[in-house]
């Protein structure tokens, strides 16, 4: 990643004058873990303990806020939508809030799932010049493709709401979202369906258990579910 990071800040350079999408896949948080607090590579890969995790997390983070610094220094930082965003979040145990009602203790591992459905989500519109803020809004991923088309004119509509739209209400409002959890396999990759996805119900808090709930179970065609066994990987969504 600091490889990628350095030749990429050394051949940064702007030379169109029309709008430009740019997409970065970065690791950062991913396995395996192998960068040191001092942003060293380990040698060998560490425990994915909570103080390991964080370390690579920082460090990486770091590289891409020297990313930001170099768009400042071409002067195309102020003008830019920039968004930061995971897939999903850690699978780890959260402290969550109240007890659980009777939809929720119907969920197994809810304080690992809830981690997992927490993904980070920066946006810095074009020409913002407000602090950066945390947000409590009730909003999910799939809200993305509406706010980038609202905060640039777009005239295609999109499900789901912007991010920064009114209708999200104030934080103690509570709108339904939905979350989508799978283990996931190794034969997964070539194939066409998984042999299951659970849909939750979270309207709320996402901290607290008395949000959740549970939804329909989504299967493949019998005809085209995967056929072979396969080896789970460690960590499902």
């Amino acid at each position: 990643q600091k490889a990628f990071f350095d030749e990429l800040l050394e051949r940064l350079t702007v030379k169109q004058k029309e709008p430009a999408y740019k997409l970065l896949h970065l690791l950062f948080t991913h396995p395996p873990i192998i960068i040191t607090a001092a942003g060293e590579f380990a040698g060998e890969e560490l425990p994915p303990s909570r103080r390991n995790i964080i370390n690579q997390a920082t460090v990486s983070m770091g590289y891409f806020i020297d990313f930001l610094h170099k768009l400042k220094a071409l002067g195309v930082y102020d003008s830019s939508l920039i968004v930061l965003h995971a897939d999903h979040g850690n699978r780890r145990k959260i402290d969550m809030l109240g007890a659980a009602g009777d939809s929720s203790e119907r969920i197994p591992h809810l304080e690992r799932m809830a981690g997992s459905a927490m993904p980070l989500m920066l946006i810095k519109p074009p020409h913002s010049t407000r602090p950066l803020t945390v947000s409590e809004a009730h909003t999910q991923l799939t809200d993305l493709p509406a706010t980038i088309a609202t905060i640039l004119g777009f005239a295609e509509e999109f499900d789901g709401l912007s991010m920064f739209a009114d209708e999200l209400g104030e934080p103690g409002e509570a709108r339904e979202r939905r979350y989508f959890n799978y283990r996931w396999q190794r034969k997964y990759w070539r194939a066409d369906y998984m042999d299951k996805v659970n849909e939750y119900r979270i309207q709320g808090s996402v901290f607290d258990r008395a949000s959740w709930r549970p939804g329909p179970i989504h299967r493949p065609p019998e005809s085209l579910a995967p056929q072979d066994a396969g080896r789970p990987s460690p960590n499902g969504h």
